[in-house]
């Protein structure tokens, strides 16, 4: 697999990736030898809050991760510029906001009881942004199990997964 560059190293680019929420850090078992090919005692990951054994530049899932979310559009390195289509309000100095309102509190939802938003509403922004492959059938009260026995609102499953 051939990753798009980024403009600075993986190890640059965690921090920002974990301020955003975009990945979480994920501790690694220590390895014991026999160890494997790629064992590097001289490199440590970040992104296993530095363990031994590989560099944050060499390991491929956090490529795979970075590389998902450029395809998403949820990262991007390009500049800026203003734009009254994308960012209005970008790129004018010193201005001020004066209020900004909205419909919706954007905090972070860290279990699944805490949304508010229809079960089939979250389904169907999963599979728009491919997290899900679900092919819609008109029958079917739960994409999650493309059944007709169920709705996904009320789907144990889906609720595990999400």
């Amino acid at each position: 697999m051939k990753f798009t560059p980024i403009l600075m190293t993986y190890a640059e680019l965690l921090p920002n990736l974990l301020k955003n929420a975009m990945v979480a850090l994920c501790p690694a078992k220590t390895l014991q030898p026999p160890y494997p090919r790629y064992y590097d005692a001289n490199a440590k990951c970040q992104y296993h809050n530095g363990e031994v054994g590989h560099s944050t530049e060499n390991f491929r899932a956090l490529k795979f991760k970075v590389q998902s979310l450029l395809d998403l559009g949820w990262l991007t390195f390009q500049e800026q510029k203003p734009s009254v289509d994308k960012n209005p309000l970008s790129g004018h100095g010193n201005g001020t906001v004066n209020a900004v309102m909205g419909e919706e509190d954007l905090s972070l939802v860290r279990s699944v009881i805490e949304i508010k938003k229809p079960m089939n509403e979250v389904f169907r922004a999963i599979c728009q942004v491919g997290l899900y492959q679900y092919e819609y059938r008109p029958e079917d009260k739960c994409g999650f199990h493309a059944s007709i026995e169920h709705f996904v609102d009320e789907c144990a499953e889906f609720k595990g997964f999400v």
